[in-house]
């Protein structure tokens, strides 16, 4: 809910703020199982890049995640 919060408080700066959790990635820590590669993961945020009408939600790899 912070994300949304403070969404709220700098949309008149015409800040976007959002939380991304991009799945589950092959690194590391994410193991070889992981679902994606680091580059899917990448171009998945990539093509989240929102606007100020979507500012404050929380996206789960590719889908709006409801609070």
């Amino acid at each position: 809910m912070y994300t949304k919060t403070l969404a709220r408080r700098l949309e008149s700066k015409n800040i976007l703020v959002a939380s991304i959790h991009p799945g589950w990635v092959k690194t590391d820590m994410g193991g070889q199982n992981a679902d994606l590669t680091p580059e899917e993961a990448a171009n998945n945020i990539y093509r989240r890049i929102i606007t100020l009408k979507e500012t404050g939600l929380f996206w789960f790899k590719q889908d709006k995640f409801p609070w």
